[in-house]
């Protein structure tokens, strides 16, 4: 009997154990020959995988005192405090505002040009159409813009943003320097400067459209649509012309010139100031600055 009953445990014993197996492979993972297997299902496990950090993200782990390096553009650049303080400074100074409203972005675009090292701005007031301000730029020699002059200035009769000739408008935009001129001696303007005589002409006609000729040295005769330069007085004591329609289109406009204030309040397309600052920009400015007009905003 004792017998049997051994023999029964046994038999017990042995069926709870696979049920137990049944089981655990129905409901439990195990790994088996280093695979990891679901429900008798092999899965397969991924070690050491790099993966790739997308360009431009740096993985920044500030906690570990790392150099982390950022991938841009086929450039590496570190990610120290240093090198990102110096990239901050790099874009705030890039964008830095000189307070001229809609003049900043000339001082931005010429701030690192070294040919350029003078700017006039020539601003719109926000109540007069044909009135504004004149703002003179010098660059010092650590590269930073200052101002040297600050006057009123005169402009069309209508106002700004000249589209054809005639339509007694200033043009805006950024402009180089041609020639200076005038029916007095050269006050010393660091533009070569061209003393008027009887025989000068800023042309209005097709053959010579937009451009200061001698007719003494020239075979044309100047019509009516031309500017006898000499008649034209105080306007032209002294006077800047400016590369407005430098392509020479005839009706887009000609002989748009930075001049002497005459008795009105306006021009007929061109910029005016006073004489005494008139010859004041003469003295500052020379063949590579630039004259940049523009509404306030």
């Amino acid at each position: 009997m004792v017998y049997n009953f051994i023999k029964i445990g046994k038999v017990l014993f042995l069926t709870i154990l696979l049920l137990m197996e049944i089981g655990c492979n129905s409901i439990s993972a195990k790994t088996a020959q280093g695979k990891l297997v679901v429900n008798n299902i092999p899965v397969k496990v991924e070690t050491n995988v790099k993966r790739e950090t997308p360009k431009g993200i740096c993985p920044v782990n500030p906690s570990n005192g790392k150099i982390h390096e950022i991938a841009e553009n086929g450039v590496t650049t570190k990610n120290t405090p240093d090198a990102i303080n110096e990239r901050t400074q790099k874009t705030l100074l890039k964008e830095k505002e000189y307070g001229y409203r809609n003049a900043d972005k000339y001082l931005t675009k010429y701030r690192d040009n070294n040919l350029v090292r003078q700017i006039i701005l020539v601003e719109q007031s926000t109540t007069e159409i044909c009135a504004g301000k004149l703002f003179l730029l010098i660059k010092n020699e650590k590269g930073e813009w200052q101002e040297h002059l600050q006057c009123k200035a005169f402009l069309g009769k209508n106002g700004i943003n000249k589209t054809r000739e005639g339509d007694a408008k200033t043009p805006t935009g950024d402009f180089g320097m041609l020639m200076a001129f005038g029916a007095k001696d050269d006050p010393g303007s660091l533009i070569p400067y061209t003393k008027l005589t009887e025989t000068m002409y800023l042309c209005g006609d097709r053959e010579f459209y937009n451009q200061f000729i001698d007719v003494s040295k020239v075979n044309h005769i100047c019509s009516g649509n031309s500017e006898h330069l000499i008649r034209y007085i105080p306007q032209y004591n002294y006077a800047l012309f400016f590369d407005f329609n430098k392509e020479n289109v005839y009706g887009k406009g000609s002989a748009i010139f930075l001049h002497c204030a005459g008795k009105n309040p306006f021009t007929l397309g061109c910029v005016s100031v006073s004489e005494d600052n008139m010859i004041k920009i003469l003295k500052a400015v020379d063949i590579n600055s630039r004259i940049c007009i523009y509404a306030a905003k």
